[in-house]
């Protein structure tokens, strides 16, 4: 989600979920130690090891002070697999990776704080940020711990009860939405009963604890895209 935010372009209003507080601790620090997390970020490579520092800091962060926090969120964002601060570790054999990170370094500078200043970051269930929010002008992401897979220090905290449960409340929404997740029987049948479109990306995930191998990764939307006549007019 966070790295969505940053890559789009802003909307008139548009609402984070930040349960953990990451995002607010990652502003303050911007805003207040700025030096001491460029120095930090600076010194960070594309390293195994400081992205498994990085997951640690976040899943314990009671015992990190809020440059170390601050400096977990952005090194996951740029090392991690497809940029999920729950990640793993992501490579290539082509040093696209190393290249990311490098660039993000050099990037990196006050416009991110800028960026969150026109933003509201709720803290709440995301069930309930959904409801709140939710009308016919509205746009909902929905990224949540993928059901089933290795998720790091969320992994066992999204199962197929809280799928259900999500699904339920998605048939009922006013406005769109788009919901990632590996390919799921119980989202078959939702998109099934209620007409969804479900987009199948097939990606090669070179973060495999073994090997390389090819990961279907399924974004289910209640709407269709405009097709090219409709974006003529």
């Amino acid at each position: 989600g966070a790295t969505l935010l940053f890559a789009k372009e802003p909307a008139d209003g548009e609402i984070i979920n930040d349960i953990n507080m990451h995002l607010v601790n990652f502003y303050n620090t911007l805003q207040l130690d700025y030096d001491a997390l460029k120095a930090k970020i600076d010194s960070t490579l594309h390293a195994r090891d400081m992205h498994a520092h990085a997951s640690h800091i976040l899943a314990y962060p009671e015992f990190f002070s809020h440059v170390d926090r601050a400096w977990a969120v952005w090194a996951l964002s740029k090392m991690s697999f497809a940029s999920m601060l729950d990640g793993t570790f992501g490579y290539d054999f082509a040093g696209g990776v190393p290249k990311k990170v490098q660039n993000a370094k050099d990037e990196f500078c006050q416009h991110l704080a800028n960026r969150l200043e026109r933003v509201t970051i709720e803290s709440r269930h995301a069930f309930e940020v959904i409801e709140t929010y939710d009308s016919p002008q509205t746009f909902h992401f929905v990224d949540p711990p993928y059901v089933n897979s290795d998720c790091g220090h969320y992994e066992g905290v999204f199962g197929n009860d809280d799928l259900g449960h999500l699904l339920d409340l998605l048939a009922q929404v006013k406005g769109m939405f788009m919901l990632t997740m590996f390919p799921h029987d119980l989202i078959a049948s939702y998109a099934e009963q209620h007409n969804w479109t479900i987009h199948r990306i097939e990606r090669f995930i070179s973060a495999s604890k073994t090997s390389r191998r090819k990961q279907e990764e399924w974004m289910v939307c209640n709407y269709e895209e405009p097709n090219k006549e409709q974006l003529l007019f």
